[in-house]
């Protein structure tokens, strides 16, 4: 698939800021990786949450540790699947943009979902995460950005650019933006 380049060690990094971020904040949270293709985050997260929920339709995990809820289930489907639960941290990592662009290889719903998860769910800590040609050029996630800022109250605490120096090329510069309530 075309972004298996996410699921490498070189791009961990963008994973590993997150957690960081994370790492205080989630005692006794509840935590949706949307999309989250083999889950790579929960390498890096300190097992302090209260439940992890996380869905792909292409991989299914070997080994997932049994308190992860993983559903091989659409973005669209787990906006459904999560109604009746808590959302405290929402997770979008790789977004593609395939409802701005020509990929027919990304999910074309997944911006609505996220932004359908935030509003009914309110979390307290969203992640959003693209390339940064994707972020600032093709405006992937500028939907999001705008529920969340103009109409959800949210804040803008982290904003980052990583480029890694191994295997780099466009699609490895990744922008990171962390918004809290």
């Amino acid at each position: 698939m075309p972004w298996e380049y996410l699921d490498t060690p070189e791009l961990d990094g963008r994973l590993l800021l997150a957690a960081g971020y994370l790492a205080r904040r989630l005692f006794g949270k509840s935590v949706v990786d949307l999309n989250c293709m083999k889950a790579r985050l929960l390498n890096y997260l300190p097992v302090q949450y209260v439940a992890y929920y996380c869905n792909d339709i292409n991989y299914f995990p070997k080994n997932m540790p049994p308190w992860v809820d993983f559903q091989k289930k659409t973005d669209g489907e787990m906006v459904e699947y999560l109604k009746d639960k808590k959302v405290d941290i929402l997770c979008v990592f790789g977004h593609g943009g395939g409802d701005r662009l020509p990929n027919k290889h990304e999910s074309p719903t997944l911006t609505a979902s996220a932004i359908q998860i935030i509003k009914d769910h309110h979390p307290e800590i969203v992640v959003l995460e693209a390339c940064w040609d994707y972020v600032h050029n093709k405006r992937v996630l500028a939907d999001i950005l705008d529920v969340c800022l103009q109409k959800e109250g949210y804040l803008i605490k982290q904003n980052i650019v990583l480029k890694p120096s191994a295997n780099y090329n466009e699609l490895s510069r990744r922008n990171i933006i962390i918004l809290e309530k």
